[in-house]
């Protein structure tokens, strides 16, 4: 291990046991803002961490770092990467045809899981649909991975992320902009690059999804999931597609988001 390794790790272990200082805190955002392979490898982490604490069955208050020793969550993530790599190759032989069902094998080119603008090659990983976001949002109790503190700061991380800008004022009236959550490729929104908003409004908590509108197109839309108890409004803007997931009958958010002017307009 390197030492850049076993900074990051220190950091992410700082960062779930709750006890990083605020250079911490400001060079873990920076991190998750702008390095994939951190967020990749503090999402390991921090799932690695939620399951040995259900397996183990703790009190409700004890503290992370109590839960999961780092030597264990170390075990583990080594064996989550040899698992990772196999994957990779598994999923790259099933879309080369050389696994039964694959892309370029017998029969690859139709039937219900072939077709479409990517020549036959399906995700190995179904889309969410606005239900299953809802609820999983829910369940991580709508706590971002990081926040914004300013708008152009909002602009720069959507501008980042899809080319495109955009901008919730933190200002808007009745809404707080809890912060963000980057998307787990393995559980795809539009994509797998789909940026995830937690909002707080009069009305309770929302989730807006912004991605590209090309891929948005491309993926035919987000599906509801068909419960009534959730609705996905839908809103373009500037390139981008917005969903709002919520509860409420009618949006409250995504209609407030605006394009911000460019350096060359002011």
């Amino acid at each position: 291990m390197t030492p850049h390794d076993e900074h990051h790790e220190r950091l992410i272990d700082a960062i779930l046991a709750g006890d990083a200082s605020p250079a911490d805190r400001a060079e873990f955002d920076r991190l998750m803002r702008d390095n994939a392979d951190f967020r990749a490898e503090f999402e390991l982490a921090r799932k690695i961490d939620d399951s040995i604490a259900r397996w183990s069955d703790p009190p409700a208050a004890a503290p992370i770092a109590s839960i999961a020793p780092k030597p264990a969550r170390r075990a583990l993530l080594a064996i989550a990467a040899a698992l990772a790599l196999v994957g990779a190759a598994a999923v790259i032989a099933w879309q080369a045809g050389l696994l039964p069902g694959g892309a370029g094998g017998a029969g690859g080119g139709g039937g219900s899981g072939g077709g479409g603008s990517n020549g036959g090659v399906v995700s190995p990983y179904a889309r969410l649909n606005a239900e299953q976001i809802y609820r999983d949002a829910q369940a991580a109790r709508f706590i971002p991975e990081w926040r914004c503190e300013t708008d152009a700061e909002f602009v720069k991380a959507v501008q980042g992320k899809t080319g495109r800008a955009a901008l919730l004022p933190l200002t808007t009236p009745g809404i707080e902009i809890v912060g963000w959550k980057y998307s787990d490729a393995t559980k795809p929104a539009i994509s797998s690059s789909s940026m995830w908003l937690f909002v707080r409004t009069s009305a309770g908590p929302a989730v807006v999804i912004v991605d590209r509108l090309d891929k948005d197109q491309r993926a035919g839309g987000l599906a509801t999931g068909g419960s009534p108890d959730f609705h996905a409004f839908r809103r373009e803007i500037n390139g981008l597609v917005l969903y709002e997931i919520t509860p409420e009958p009618a949006p409250s958010v995504i209609d407030h988001f605006v394009v911000p002017p460019s350096p060359d307009d002011t």
